[in-house]
C-alpha cells in the first residue's frame, strides 16, 4: 500500500500547506549543491510557508521570491499567491487593490 504523501504530495500539500511549503523549500535548497543552507533560510521558509499557503500576495526579498516562483519549486503558482520582491510591482499591486489608477512612472 502506497503512502498517501508519496502517492499524492500536492493533495496533501493543499490540505497541510505550511509543512508542505517548508519541506519543498528546504528540499530545493538542499538539492542545489552550489547553494549553502543558512540559518536565515530556515527563518525565510518559516515566514513564507503560511503566507504563500493562505494569502493572496507575499512580498519578500529577491532570492526567496525567485525560489518560490522558480519552475523547480513553483509554490506561488500551486497556491495562487503572488510572490514579489520588486518595489514597483508591489506598488502597482497595492494601487490595484485600492482601485487607484496606475501610478506615474518615476522621473529622472
Amino acid at each position: 500500500m502506497a503512502n498517501a504523501i508519496t502517492a499524492a504530495p500536492l493533495q496533501v500539500g493543499l490540505r497541510l500547506p505550511t509543512p508542505y511549503i517548508k519541506a519543498k523549500c528546504y528540499a530545493a535548497v538542499r538539492w542545489n549543491r552550489g547553494q549553502k543552507l543558512s540559518g536565515n533560510d530556515i527563518y525565510d521558509f518559516t515566514h513564507a510557508a503560511p503566507a504563500v499557503g493562505y494569502c493572496d500576495a507575499f512580498f519578500t526579498d529577491g532570492p526567496l521570491a525567485r525560489l518560490l516562483n522558480s519552475n523547480q519549486v513553483n509554490l506561488a503558482q500551486e497556491f495562487g499567491c503572488l510572490v514579489e520582491s520588486d518595489e514597483q510591482a508591489i506598488a502597482d499591486y497595492a494601487a490595484q487593490l485600492l482601485g487607484e489608477p496606475d501610478p506615474a512612472p518615476a522621473v529622472g
